[in-house]
C-alpha cells in the first residue's frame, strides 16, 4: 500500500480448516465462491487462493490500517453464513482457529507455488 508519506508491503498466508477436518465434498465450488466473494467484499488484495480437500490457503495483501484477527473474523463468518444459508446440511464449517503467517522476500514465490499445487 502506497500513500504520499508512507509505503508497507504487509503479505498474509493464511489456512482455514472446517471443523473437525471435514472435507467439502461436493460443495468445494461453492466454498471458493463463498470464500472468495466474502474476500471481495472485504476489499481484500488476493495473491493467490489455493483449496484442498478440509482447507484453504490464502496469500494476501493487508492494509495498514486493518486489524488481521478481525478481518479473518469477518472472512470467516461472512463465507460461513452463506455457506449455511444454502448448503447447511452439507457445510461442516469453520475450525475456531486458524493458521497464518507474514510473508516476503524469496519465500513470497515458495509460497505462491505451494498455494498453486493445493
Amino acid at each position: 500500500m502506497k500513500n504520499s508519506h508512507s509505503f508497507t508491503e504487509i503479505k498474509i498466508h493464511l489456512v482455514l480448516k472446517t471443523t473437525r477436518c471435514i472435507p467439502f465434498g461436493e460443495i468445494k465450488p461453492q466454498v471458493e465462491y463463498w470464500v472468495k466473494k466474502s474476500l471481495a467484499r472485504f476489499e481484500v488484495n488476493v495473491i493467490k487462493f489455493g483449496i484442498a480437500d478440509n482447507h484453504i490457503h490464502l496469500l494476501f495483501e493487508l492494509h495498514p490500517s486493518s486489524c488481521l484477527s478481525d478481518l479473518i473474523d469477518k472472512i470467516k463468518s461472512n463465507s460461513s453464513l452463506n455457506l449455511n444459508k444454502y448448503f447447511s446440511a452439507q457445510w461442516p464449517g469453520w475450525r475456531r482457529g486458524y493458521w497464518c503467517a507474514s510473508v516476503g522476500g524469496s519465500s513470497l514465490s515458495r509460497v505462491k507455488k505451494y498455494i498453486s499445487n493445493q
